[in-house]
């Protein structure tokens, strides 16, 4: 790689270049080696953080033992030193749970330009809640048009090829197993492509049970793409709409090489043929 952009850098660029270049080959491990540390920190803290929600919950000082990780460093001191007021802080955790709710249908474009984009205030629909509380949509303006919202794709192929990057070599063949959250992660069966937005650290132990994998985000230095390639699975990162356009079910051939992900068969078809 050197050799071939020195042909085209004037020289005092190329040796910024190189020395750059030197540098990132040399600390490029320390990517991944820091989410390590933070991952073994972060149990801890959790752990005390767990603890001490089960306490205020049977305290009464919040609903759920889970608020507490709905606040904010500086919410969880003022509530161990009294200086907080417990109606407060609950009224501000039903509000933040409600944020996710409200851009569960969002897709956000791949880049937002500078003054392009503005955050609407949310649209009160006549639908309502389990406890009785209306939904609340929020609306994101880009461009005159509306972010159109997730599964909405039309005309999916019966057969069809997707581009992405190859970020881990090889291919593989099996049924996809399209994964939203973590929570749905337990469905995922072995010898199943994972189709997911994204992954991070928490997701590595599914790597181990998938045959291969496909996202929407990510690269060649993120984790799910160093994962698979410690794993030996093919991997196709920022295949865009992944979720939307594969289904579960799908029969895929992921090639990790060239970059593509193909439906060989939809799962609807499958079962017809059964």
């Amino acid at each position: 790689m050197k050799e071939s952009s020195g042909k085209f850098l004037f020289p005092f660029i190329w040796r910024r270049f190189k020395s750059n270049l030197d540098l990132v080959r040399r600390l490029a491990w320390w990517r991944e080696e820091t989410r390590v540390y933070l991952s073994r920190a972060r149990y801890h803290t959790r752990r005390f953080l767990k603890e001490q929600g089960i306490r205020w919950a049977k305290a009464g000082v919040l609903d759920g033992e889970d608020d507490i990780f709905w606040l904010s460093r500086d919410e969880v001191l003022g509530l161990l030193d009294g200086t907080l007021d417990h109606a407060v802080v609950r009224q501000r955790v039903r509000y933040r749970r409600r944020i996710p709710v409200m851009y569960r249908n969002f897709v956000p474009p791949a880049v937002i330009m500078p003054g392009r984009a503005r955050i609407l205030p949310g649209r009160t629909s006549s639908s309502r809640r389990k406890d009785g509380s209306p939904e609340v949509h929020a609306r994101v303006y880009l461009d005159q048009s509306e972010a159109q919202p997730a599964g909405e794709v039309s005309g999916i192929e019966s057969v069809a090829v997707y581009m992405g990057m190859g970020c881990s070599g090889g291919s593989a063949t099996g049924r996809a197993r399209v994964v939203r959250s973590l929570e749905e992660a337990a469905e995922l069966k072995k010898g199943e492509v994972l189709v997911a937005p994204f992954a991070n650290p928490g997701w590595t132990p599914l790597f181990s049970v998938a045959c291969a994998i496909v996202l929407e985000e990510g690269g060649l230095l993120s984790h799910s793409a160093v994962v698979a390639r410690e794993y030996g699975i093919p991997a196709v990162l920022q295949v865009e709409g992944a979720t939307s356009k594969i289904r579960t079910g799908d029969l895929l051939l992921v090639d990790g090489s060239r970059g593509t992900v193909e439906v060989i068969q939809r799962a609807e078809d499958a079962v017809r043929e059964s």
